[in-house]
């Protein structure tokens, strides 16, 4: 299952194909379709159905030019009229489209793979539009999904956060979404410091649902522009033997509940993706703006900022949301200068000094396990990450001495009953402490732990990586007189130094407190 792009340009991408690939195409357009939107269809899942939710009616239009160009080659075709259910029965004009539209890296791995499926048509082919040596040996590159599901269709009133949630397919909010969420609704700017695959643009979406309003979602490119399209040729029309037009079987017809799905695509976009660069010839929608969403926003250049400020003037002022992954407080500075922030919420990780950014320094080993039990015994159920096997052992009986619940979890030779039956006791909530070596970090489970604790760990490196791994609700870290120099200095260092050192969502800075 694929939808053949090798340009950026519906038509050019159409007409490169060869009457194989192009007659397919119109058939996996319509299975697409569908499983992008039959509430129980197959395949929703699939990288070539994911990179389209959101964006039906962009589908639809590369599914018209597939039936366009087939029947300008002299087939019959019977697909373009059912197309049209999925857009009013009308042909979509200059429909949205995705944000990886554009991207070079993917229309090449497509130009790439129908170099290898047929190297007799495009190889020839792409010679004669200035690439003879175009490799064949490139992977599909699969983009992300702008949505979790689809369809997410909220309307344009708020909903509230339980049911936006429910909307976009989440049970629960993860940590800050939900405030997110409310503090846009409430007219609030929002910073939000996340790590890409944290929850980030989700956090957007709900915000986005909550807010009355259209979502205007500006984003940088995910990596170069592809060039211009080169002028690609019409290939002559062959001969056909005639055939009688029929209807394509389908594997069952659309029932109450399909027929419904495929009428609400028709509707209004309730979320605009627009990429940063191109907002110079944006056209604002018509309706109400309520939040303006701008994902990756260091990645933003100054000039395209101070073009989104003046845009989102005439649209009124509505709030905005910046998601980042820098914590460093000096880019903040600069993102608060380069879109104009008013007053803003903080959520995420980077300026949480209760959160990741909290650090106990000790003056001797006594002094660390005292603390490491007070704050084992003040958030219930913890990780322990030690240095060694051998401290894990201590700290876990240390633990147990104190009252606690407490176990060790090794790799071997560590004997694996044991191993084994202390990760079962923590899955099952019968621990209030699972403490184990640096490096041997066991499946948790989907539920995170209350606190992560970090003894003495080796390197800013590693704890930021530990803490992006386990996901606790607090992560804390200790260092005594055996932590190494720039662990040491992070305990010690005030909150927006350690920012300045751990950087929680980006690499280290070389600066000292």
């Amino acid at each position: 299952m694929q939808t053949f792009l090798p340009y950026p340009d519906l038509r050019a991408s159409c007409l490169m194909l060869d009457d194989r690939r192009l007659g397919k195409q119109r058939v996996e357009t319509f299975q697409i379709l569908r499983a992008l939107t039959w509430p129980d269809y197959a395949w929703k899942n699939h990288p070539a159905v994911r990179m389209w939710r959101g964006f039906v009616p962009a589908l639809v239009g590369y599914g018209l030019e597939n039936c366009r160009e087939w029947t300008r080659r002299g087939y019959a075709d019977t697909v373009a009229p059912q197309l049209l259910g999925w857009s009013g029965g009308t042909e979509p004009v200059d429909p949205p489209l995705p944000q990886w539209f554009g991207l070079e890296a993917l229309h090449l791995s497509h130009r790439s793979a129908l170099l290898r499926k047929d190297p007799d048509w495009y190889g020839p082919l792409f010679a004669s539009l200035g690439e003879p040596d175009l490799p064949a040996d490139l992977p599909y590159l699969w983009p992300p999904a702008a949505f979790p599901r689809w369809p997410v269709r909220g309307g344009l009133g708020a909903r509230a956060v339980p049911d936006a949630l429910r909307v976009l397919g989440f049970d629960a909010a993860r940590r800050g979404q939900a405030e997110v969420a409310r503090a846009a609704a409430d007219g609030r700017d929002v910073l939000l410091v996340a790590r890409p695959g944290t929850g980030g643009s989700a956090a957007g979406l709900l915000a986005g649902l909550v807010t009355a309003g259209r979502t205007l979602w500006v984003s940088p490119m995910l990596g170069p522009r592809a060039a211009a399209v080169p002028p690609v040729p019409l290939p002559k029309p062959r001969p056909v033997a005639p055939t009688t037009p029929g209807v394509p079987p389908l594997a069952r017809p659309p029932g109450p509940a399909e027929l419904a799905a495929m009428r609400a695509e028709s509707e209004p976009a309730e979320f605009l993706f627009v990429a940063a660069d191109t907002l110079a010839t944006f056209q604002p929608p018509s309706g109400p703006v309520g939040l303006v969403v701008v994902d990756r926003a260091h990645e933003v250049a100054k000039d395209d900022a101070a073009r989104l400020r003046t845009l989102r003037a005439d649209l009124g002022g509505p709030p905005l949301l910046l998601v980042t992954d820098r914590a460093d407080p000096g880019e903040r500075a600069v993102l608060f200068d380069r879109f104009g922030l008013r007053d803003p919420v903080h959520a995420g990780g980077g300026w949480d000094p209760g959160g990741v950014l909290d650090a106990v320094s000790v003056t001797s080993a006594r002094a660390r396990r005292t603390a490491g039990i007070r704050l084992v015994g003040e958030h219930r159920p913890a990780v322990v990450v030690a240095p060694s096997r051998e401290r894990a052992e201590r700290l876990a009986a240390g633990l147990h001495a104190a009252g606690l619940r407490a176990a060790c979890w090794a790799p071997p030779p560590m004997r694996p009953t044991r191993a084994a039956a202390a990760l079962a006791a923590w899955r099952a909530r019968r621990l209030d402490a699972l403490v184990m070596p640096a490096g041997a970090l066991p499946p948790l489970g989907r539920r995170g732990p209350a606190l992560l604790l970090g003894d003495e760990p080796a390197s800013l490196d590693d704890w930021r990586n530990l803490v992006a791994a386990v996901g606790a609700d607090r992560s804390v870290l200790v260092a005594g007189p055996g932590a190494p120099p720039e662990v040491a200095g992070y305990a010690a260092a005030g909150d927006d130094a350690r920012a300045r050192l751990l950087d929680h969502f980006g690499e280290p800075s070389p600066r000292t407190p």
